[in-house]
């Protein structure tokens, strides 16, 4: 019985490509699904037009495991040039393949 090291490569590669795609859809669908496209609001009161300065902060995400950028209030209340928060919407955009998380602070 002969083994061909030609087909037990292609078999090994194969099924390693095979783990990292189920990885990565796993890691997607627990983190907000396979597409995303929606905004939220948090701590909304009253009238957002009010109030007149808007800040926003990005972060994107690639394949679930490399992030880049800074989508912290605290960058957007830089971003704004914000003192007082009024409220803070976030919106996400993407999917399994690229992310984009966005924090909007309005305030004064």
């Amino acid at each position: 019985m002969k083994i061909n090291m030609d087909e037990k490569v292609k078999e090994f590669l194969l099924t390693g490509i095979l783990a990292v795609f189920i990885l990565l859809l796993f890691n997607a669908i627990m983190s907000n699904g396979v597409y995303n496209n929606y905004r939220t609001s948090m701590f909304a009161m009253e009238n957002v037009s009010k109030y007149p300065k808007v800040g926003k902060a990005t972060m994107v995400n690639y394949f679930g495991l490399a992030r880049f950028g800074d989508d912290s209030y605290q960058t957007a209340l830089k971003d704004g040039g914000i003192s007082k928060i009024h409220h803070v919407d976030t919106e996400a955009k993407g999917t399994i393949f690229k992310k984009v998380m966005t924090t909007y602070v309005y305030g004064e």
